[in-house]
This record gives C-alpha cells, sequence and structure tokens, in this order.
C-alpha cells in the first residue's frame, strides 16, 4: 500500500545476497481483521536459507492456532471475486482519511502529526514536556481515553516513545470528532513555557 507522490519499492529486490522474508496477510489487504490468514514470501537469492529455514516455517505453521478450513477455503474466492479496483479505492480513500486527520491535528498545541505514506494508521508526536501531569504517551492515551472517550495506542506498544497512534480507517464525520476531542484535550493540558 502506497499513496500517491511514494513509490513501493519490495525488499526482497533489494534484498542482493541476505535473505528477506516477506510477511501478508488478508487482514488488512482486504479489511478482514481477525482471520489470521496470512503468507510469508521467502527471497532468497543465493538459495542457502531456503534449505534450512522453509522445513522449520512448515513445521512451525503446523503447531500454531491458524485459522479454520472454512476461512482457508475463503482465501481463493476472495481473492479471485475482489473487484480490480477494490485496492485502488481503499488506498485513495485511506490517504483522503489520512490527509484528514493530518490537517486537523497540524496546528494542535503540543502535537506533530506524522503524514502516512501508505497505511491505515498514522503516528503522532507528543511534545510530553508542554503536557504537565503526563508523563509519557501511555498516560497521554490512558487519560485520553479517560477524559474524551478516544482510543489510541502509545507509541511504546512499537518502541516509538512520545508518540501515540490513530487509526485512520473510520469514518471521515468519526475522524472528524476524534480530532476535535484530541484538540480539546490538548488544549486543556497543554502549558506554555
Amino acid at each position: 500500500m502506497v499513496f500517491s507522490g511514494n513509490t513501493y519499492q519490495s525488499f526482497g529486490s533489494l534484498a542482493g545476497n541476505v535473505p528477506v522474508l516477506a510477511c501478508g496477510g488478508i487482514a488488512k489487504r482486504y479489511l478482514v481483521p481477525g482471520w489470521r490468514l496470512g503468507w510469508i514470501i521467502l527471497h532468497d537469492n543465493i538459495g542457502t536459507v531456503r534449505e534450512k529455514v522453509w522445513p522449520r516455517f512448515i513445521a512451525m505453521t503446523q503447531m500454531i492456532l491458524g485459522p479454520c478450513a472454512l476461512i482457508q477455503g475463503a482465501l481463493p474466492g476472495i481473492i479471485a471475486n475482489t473487484p480490480p479496483d477494490f485496492h485502488q479505492k481503499l488506498i485513495y480513500k485511506l490517504e483522503s482519511h489520512a490527509r484528514l486527520c493530518y490537517d486537523r491535528l497540524l496546528d494542535v498545541v503540543g502535537l506533530k502529526p506524522i503524514l502516512p505514506q501508505g497505511s491505515m494508521y498514522m503516528m503522532i508526536g507528543i511534545d510530553i514536556k508542554r503536557f504537565p501531569g503526563i508523563k509519557d504517551d501511555i498516560d497521554f492515551t490512558e487519560q485520553l481515553v479517560c477524559e474524551m472517550s478516544v482510543h489510541c495506542l502509545p507509541g511504546q506498544c512499537f518502541r516509538y516513545p512520545n508518540y501515540f497512534r490513530v487509526v485512520v480507517c473510520a469514518t471521515e464525520d468519526k475522524i472528524e470528532e476524534v480530532c476535535r476531542r484530541i484538540k480539546v484535550f490538548c488544549e486543556r493540558h497543554y502549558m506554555t513555557e
């Protein structure tokens, strides 16, 4: 998934003599979260890893809880019957929602939104020292949910401290409302020098 103005570059094409595992799944590609159905593509230009690693992957797939046979059986139909423009329409919608969220939060005191280049999410930086009484991104998101009923993930979940993540899959009216609530929250807690 790549938004306009950006170019997709496969890690496999960059691999050279280094093996690369590319993971994918239908949860995000086809908007069916929770189905736990995905794939791994091994880019092994020199062929040394395939013999050692691939049998272990096969063994692992037989040990972990995966999707039931019904969901596995649905995959060929999902891939074959998805309209050709589905993914492009999805990317366009996510890009416009990300832009809306970015624009609404760009001037909010104490925040620095990062416009994604292709994602269902957006990371937003927090100038944490400007929010007395809030010690970090975890505390920020906990107080945000308690005061404003806005659920976000703290950046520390991704080893990205003093950021939080918002989802841009919601409808435009929901994004507008969430951004309004985040702005109210920040204005309430922000302290100038």
